[in-house]
């Protein structure tokens, strides 16, 4: 059945997630998605294509039950839609009944029956009023996290028999977990999906969509940047990135904590006399760094510097010397230190791909420092490397870093969302750590900057911020080490 690809056949483009949504064999798929991802045409699309394909192929026909949270939902979100199918696909529905929720969608061909039901009053179902007597082949619930429960997709399913080929689905924003109590019972829909965090049951397919997939938007970068402007970097995750946060357990940045520590105005007066940190990451893809400052803020009373993370830098496919040539423009009217930090394996030159006129490899510390002195920023700029020797352990960096949120010690600009993303994601275990990292591997690096940074001016000597798991199950040790 999913042989073919309607958007050749149609002559039309669909996002990525649509194209997933449309296309996945999976019996059970979810796609959660920020505004404007194209989850909600796919929501309707897959009902139509599901059942031209069984008409083509087993000459069946069928109905398909889609659900909204309430009526009134279906009449706003979903009778426009068949509207937008309408002139994009060149098909025509109609009412069939009102009373029973049913219109009639037509073309290619072929017919096919949809029922615009309520989720909350899934028990009406069962009644006159329902789908009963109808051979219903599958459908979806739209907007699932509004529902308190899964009993409205026992019900989908326990109906979905009327076919040789079944499928069901849902559709809605990611549950915020951890931002709105009244939403915690939406946990059902990532139960319903996996076994555990993270692993999905068999024949079980969940999909996260951003608001970026959607160039059909007339501005979609406009448009996506406005929706963080005024969501905040949290909610953006969710509203726009389509992330899911469901808390600070089993976080490895469990300090950081929006209100305290993201700001939409810098902390402190920034000039261009101030000693400038420029913080990196080696040998990834993007290239990647962090512009940041150590100053006191205003009205400090207890006589400490704050880490301020101004800026992100990021370049696709540049090696260390390309990527400082990328960043010099954008800090060329800077005339006090530029103090250079990041992952001590710059220092070596075993991962170098540059190499001098004798052919012997440049480390990426001196290609930086090279390029930043022979580009003469200005004359009064100065370069200095404060890099460490040794890395830092995940965790105790970490931990540092999570001292400096609990402190309020480090502050993050909001437009820094990819940073945000980084530390809210980044799971708690080394391993899983790592795992993540090697599953995502445009994902960790900004975090890993931040880490660095953080290890280098405001390093963990006190034992009370140490790993917490690690801190109460051996503590006897944490205490005979720090003696």
């Amino acid at each position: 059945m999913f042989d073919r690809d309607l958007s050749s056949t149609l002559n039309l483009s669909f996002t990525r997630g649509q194209s997933w949504f449309i296309n996945n064999p999976s019996k059970y798929l979810c796609m959660l998605g920020g505004y404007g991802s194209g989850k909600t045409f796919a929501f309707v699309l897959i009902a139509w294509f599901l059942a031209h394909c069984l008409y083509t192929d087993f000459n069946e026909k069928t109905s398909w039950i889609l659900a909204e949270p309430t009526e009134t939902m279906s009449e706003k979100i979903l009778i426009p839609t068949l509207d937008m199918m309408r002139d994009i696909l060149k098909i025509d529905w109609e009412w069939v009944s009102k009373r029973t929720r049913q219109v009639r969608v037509w073309g290619w061909g072929m017919e096919t029956r949809f029922f615009l039901l309520s989720a909350f009053n899934y028990e009406s179902w069962r009644g006159v009023n329902g789908p009963t007597g109808y051979p219903i082949a599958g459908g979806g619930i739209d907007e699932a996290v509004l529902l308190p429960h899964e009993k409205a997709w026992g019900e989908l399913i326990g109906r979905g028999r009327g076919s040789k080929y079944n499928k069901f689905w849902l559709t809605s924003n990611p549950p915020d977990l951890n931002l709105n109590t009244a939403k915690r019972n939406s946990a059902w829909v990532f139960n319903t999906f996996e076994k555990v965090k993270g692993i999905l049951k068999p024949n079980h397919d969940m999909y996260f969509a951003s608001t970026y997939e959607n160039d059909k938007l007339a501005d979609t970068v406009g448009y996506a940047q406005n929706l963080i402007d005024t969501l905040g970097p949290t909610l953006a995750l969710i509203y726009v990135f389509g992330k899911r946060i469901d808390g600070i357990s089993g976080r490895l940045f469990w300090g950081l904590n929006e209100t305290n520590n993201v700001v939409n105005e810098d902390p402190y007066p920034i000039n261009i006399f101030d000693d400038m940190y420029l913080v990196f990451d080696f040998n990834n893809n993007p290239a990647t760094a962090l512009e940041c400052y150590f100053k006191l803020p205003k009205n400090s009373r207890d006589g400490k510097k704050v880490l301020y993370v101004r800026r992100t830098f990021k370049a696709n496919s540049m090696n260390t010397r390309p990527f400082v040539r990328f960043i010099i423009p954008k800090i060329k009217n800077h005339r006090g230190r530029i103090l250079i930090d990041g992952d001590p394996s710059g220092k070596t030159t075993t991962s170098s791909t540059e190499t001098d006129k004798f052919d012997n490899p440049l480390s990426n510390y001196y290609q930086i420092m090279d390029e930043l002195k022979n580009n003469k920023i200005n004359k009064f700029t100065r370069v200095k490397k404060i890099a460490k020797i040794k890395a830092p352990s995940i965790t105790g960096s970490a931990e540092a870093v999570n001292a400096a949120f609990e402190k309020r010690r480090l502050i993050i600009n909001s437009r820094n969302i990819e940073l945000i993303r980084d530390l809210y994601e980044a799971p708690m275990m080394e391993h899983e750590y790592h795992r993540w990292k090697g599953n995502n591997p445009e994902r960790s690096h900004y975090a890993d900057e931040l880490r660095y940074i953080v290890n280098t001016l405001m390093p963990l000597l006190n034992t009370k911020y140490l790993h917490r798991n690690n801190y109460y199950q051996n503590r006897n040790n944490y205490s005979r080490r720090a003696s």
